[in-house]
């Protein structure tokens, strides 16, 4: 949550409209779009629009990290059974490691400051 709300201050930091500053996150971090989904999901509960509509609070679980630094799974979806667990995110058949995705959204952010 702290992660999409950063572009509200961003954008009072600069003195610009919000929608600017989220236009070069989506630029620059494509990744910014699922930073947006994940919050938006657990913040209203499940998605009524965008890309990944119907995405829920229900879709976050506890699980395995992702095995490889990129923050990508095995083609089975599988890790390294020895990785900690952290929140994941599975839709569509898609599996995110929000932790890995929160780390590298900050080292972007870190960049805008």
């Amino acid at each position: 949550m702290s992660l999409l709300h950063f572009a509200d201050f961003l954008a009072a930091a600069r003195a610009v409209n919000l929608p600017s500053i989220r236009s070069e996150f989506h630029t620059d971090y494509p990744k910014f779009k699922l930073i947006e989904d994940i919050a938006n999901a657990n913040k209203h509960f499940v998605l009524d629009r965008g890309s990944r509509k119907g995405l829920s609070a229900t879709d976050m679980a506890v699980g395995p990290a992702a095995p490889f630094t990129d923050g990508t799974y095995f083609d089975d979806d599988t890790s390294f059974t020895d990785d900690p667990d952290v929140v994941r995110v599975e839709f569509n058949g898609e599996i995110i490691d929000v932790v890995h995705l929160c780390t590298e959204c900050l080292t972007y952010l870190e960049t805008k400051a």
